[in-house]
């Protein structure tokens, strides 16, 4: 919705740019549509109906006209602007960022006539997985397709929105939210009446926009209660070369030129040289699964198997279904644990391929001046320094908050804090290595402490490649030294800091010295250290009891779930090469296959371990699909190394991102993921460091973008990306610019009234439609 009519109050002249790569010349790579759209902080109000219309869009009714009603899956992360625009670059997760949340949405699309309008109706219930969930009834009428001259069309919407479990969903009120929206060539309304949740309390909300436009510019005002601290009534008006918005003059003064503009991209495709999609050979399939009288869709993939509204944990088996094919296709068993175990795999590189990238480490006391505790800190490498950027404060059921070490208040900058190679060794001479987690590299990430001098780009650096253990597979013993999750979890055990089980340690002197282990750094006798097992039903088990948090409520620093620490086998090549001894306490440990110590640096660096989380996002848990006895195995995202240029993304010259080797994962056709983020200022469209200040003042988006044509290798083969969408973030000017642009009209422009068109009674009772997705987002099958 966002994309399309922001739109017509902004319109933009779409240009291309070039680029000097060999882009293919045909096929899907210039069929493909290429959306752009505005991003301003006015868009903050309208969230529901913007998830709706992209809704709309990823349904592709206007493909599937006069076809009978059909199944589309959406996906409701890129269709959720505020989850999409959420800072993710603390997690150290990779599940959390990658999974792929679908809906499933039933769809009829009609037209009597070429001279009769489009009617589209749609039934859904969101897969957010959180709040009440809710049924909606979306009903679009098209009278005029969008065209240059007009691009909006003319059209309306209507929305009703009612309990998912209300017994009879056609009757009484809209009583989660009712909505319209109408639009021509020149003006475009939006009115929504629902009940939602501030401040963790349930409280009705009101949003009305009224939009004009004419040839030389254009006006609005948007009025909202209920969506935060503050109702908010503000207005815009624009012209050929400036947009101005706020609640009173002078305002806040924008440039329309887009060579001030900032773009970020949400969608890539990747094409082969022939200009063809590119697709995993087997990424996946969707999936239906019946439970209680009900048809339900989904997917499996690399990722896990979804359905939606908890059906999962319902049902034993579902049934492969072949996209826009009728056959009856292959019944799987589901094997279904609370937790998931990954191998990871040694991979080698260098610190001058993370430069400009956020690492994301727990440093001890001492290392940075003035934090005697320590914590978790985001560091990145500016090519000759590692500098902090932001610490973490605290983390709460809203997430977590950031002290910013590189501004002040009022933003400006301030000294550099950097983290050296001689002050690890003074402060923590345990530590050999840093040991982080950077969603650009891919996931963890382990920067080695020289034993003399400082870092610099040469400095050896290791990520790590992974593999999901599929439960029932042979695995002797696994040990633990850091991190090291207890058994029989509670929901005590998170409020009380108690995740993690007590381990002993050897201190500096050789003291045998107990504490958690989550904050563990020094050595530890092979004999204290913490022994699990694996067992046949996927859990990891601690002393006969499962180390299993799948059925608790999780927020704060677990909100993604709960990841261990490293894991060795204790009987593998990496076990020998984690063990160390030392002659004597004035001596340093050094490895020794027949130590009777493990040193965590080692551990860090041994050619493959272990780690295992648990919690209850679905990506937390192994849930995998069998036939026969026999598990079925799906490709794991393609990786692509891109070395940042001015040539190849929008990043300017001096960037300290420029050189950086950033890590893609490509988890299928419009799926790229991997891109290092930033944070910018929704009142100023000005860059801010994540997570500092409030959270409603900030939006998360890629740091940068990648150009149509870039080349794209792996394993030898060039592939070509090109955006499939994109924002455009209008840049800020001084106010004194916009002084012939008055907001007394706008913020006096008559405002809709209450909606009052419930679709549901020219909608009716949700179809049965028993045939595979002819749709999966924006896609036809």
């Amino acid at each position: 919705m966002k994309t399309r009519y922001l739109a017509a109050a902004i319109p933009i002249a779409f240009a291309g740019a070039g680029t000097a790569f060999a882009a293919p010349t045909g096929g899907a790579y210039l069929s493909d549509p290429q959306h752009e759209w505005v991003q301003d902080k006015l868009a903050e109000n309208i969230g529901m109906p913007n998830m709706i219309m992209c809704f709309v869009s990823a349904l592709r009714a206007d493909a599937m006209v006069n076809q009978g009603p059909y199944v589309a899956l959406v996906d409701m992360e890129k269709c959720d602007s505020g989850k999409r625009g959420q800072d993710t670059s603390s997690s150290t997760n990779v599940g959390a960022t990658t999974a792929t949340n679908y809906t499933s949405v039933v769809v009829n699309s009609v037209r009597v006539s070429n001279d009769d309008p489009m009617i589209a109706h749609a039934w859904f219930v969101p897969n957010d997985g959180g709040g009440t969930p809710e049924r909606i009834f979306a009903r679009a009428v098209v009278s005029v397709s969008p065209s240059t001259t007009n691009p909006n069309g003319q059209f309306s919407v209507s929305f009703c929105g009612v309990a998912a479990s209300q017994a009879d969903p056609l009757s009484g009120s809209c009583s989660m939210f009712l909505g319209t929206m109408s639009a021509n060539a020149s003006v475009l309304t939006f009115s929504e009446n629902g009940m939602g949740d501030f401040g963790g309390a349930p409280q009705p909300y009101t949003t009305r926009l009224t939009i004009t436009k004419s040839s030389t510019g254009g006006s609005g005002r948007i009025a909202a209660t209920g969506q935060g601290p503050m109702p908010v009534d503000a207005g815009f008006v624009y012209d050929s070369q400036h947009f101005k918005r706020g609640q009173a003059n002078p305002g806040k003064c924008f440039s329309r030129d887009r060579a001030q503009a900032d773009y970020s991209t949400w969608r890539y495709g990747v094409y082969m040289a022939d200009g063809s999609r590119l697709d995993l050979a087997q990424p996946g399939f969707p999936i239906r699964a019946t439970y209680g009288g009900q048809t339900y869709w989904g997917g499996a993939s690399f990722w896990g198997v979804f359905l939606p509204g908890g059906v999962l944990d319902q049902v034993t088996q579902v049934t492969r279904v072949e996209p826009g094919s009728n056959a009856a296709g292959t019944v799987y068993d589901l094997t279904k644990a609370g937790g998931k175990l990954y191998r990871m795999t040694k991979v080698d590189g260098l610190m001058g391929d993370l430069k400009g990238q956020s690492v994301m480490v727990f440093l001890p006391g001492n290392v940075v001046a003035g934090d005697a505790n320590g914590g978790l800190y985001e560091l990145t490498w500016d090519g000759a320094q590692l500098v902090a950027v932001r610490r973490q404060n605290a983390c709460d059921q809203n997430g977590c908050t950031w002290t910013d070490l590189a501004k002040d208040a009022n933003g400006n900058a301030l000294a550099p804090t950097y983290v050296t190679a001689s002050g690890l060794r003074a402060s923590a001479p345990f530590m050999k290595a840093l040991q982080g987690y950077s969603q650009s590299a891919g996931g963890e990430v382990r920067i080695e402490v020289p034993a003399s001098g400082e870092l610099a780009d040469a400095t050896p650096v290791t990520t790590r490649s992974r593999a999901v253990v599929v439960p029932g597979s042979a695995m002797p013993n696994l040990v633990c030294t850091g991190r090291c999750p207890k058994g029989a979890l509670s929901a005590g055990d998170f409020t009380g800091n108690t995740v993690f089980q007590d381990i002993t340690y050897l201190d500096w002197s050789g003291n045998p010295t107990t504490r958690s282990s989550e904050f563990v750094f020094e050595p530890v006798q092979v004999a204290s250290a913490i022994s699990y097992a694996f067992a046949s039903d996927g859990l990891l088990m601690s002393g006969g009891n499962a180390v299993d948090a799948s059925a608790l409520a999780l927020n704060g620093n677990y909100q993604y779930g709960l990841q261990s620490g490293r894991l060795i086998d204790a009987n593998s090549a990496s076990f020998a090469a984690a063990r160390c001894g030392r002659a004597d306490i004035n001596s340093p440990y050094e490895q020794s296959s027949t130590g009777d110590t493990i040193c965590p640096w080692l551990v860090d660096n041994v050619p493959e371990y272990y780690t295992y989380e648990t919690g209850p996002n679905p990506w937390n848990r192994y849930v995998g699909l069998s036939s026969g006895g026999v598990a079925v195995s799906f490709d794991p995202p393609m990786n692509f190394v891109l070395t940042v240029s001015t040539m190849n993304t929008t990043e300017a010259a001096g960037s300290p991102l420029i050189g950086s080797k950033v890590q893609l994962n490509y988890n299928g056709f419009g799926d790229l993921q991997g891109i290092p983020g930033t944070c910018v200022d929704t009142t100023t469209n000005q860059p801010v460091t994540c997570g500092t200040g409030s959270s409603n003042g900030q939006r998360w988006v890629p740091a940068f973008s990648i150009k149509d044509g870039t080349e794209l290798v792996n394993d030898s083969v060039t592939y070509y990306a090109k955006y499939l969408e994109r924002e455009m973030r209008f840049g800020k000017v001084p106010d004194a610019a916009c002084a012939t642009l008055d907001l007394t009209a706008p913020l006096a422009t008559a405002l809709p009234g209450a909606p009052t068109d419930d679709p549901r009674a020219a909608m009716g009772t949700q179809p049965t439609v028993t045939a595979a997705p002819k749709v999966v987002h924006g896609v036809v099958q």
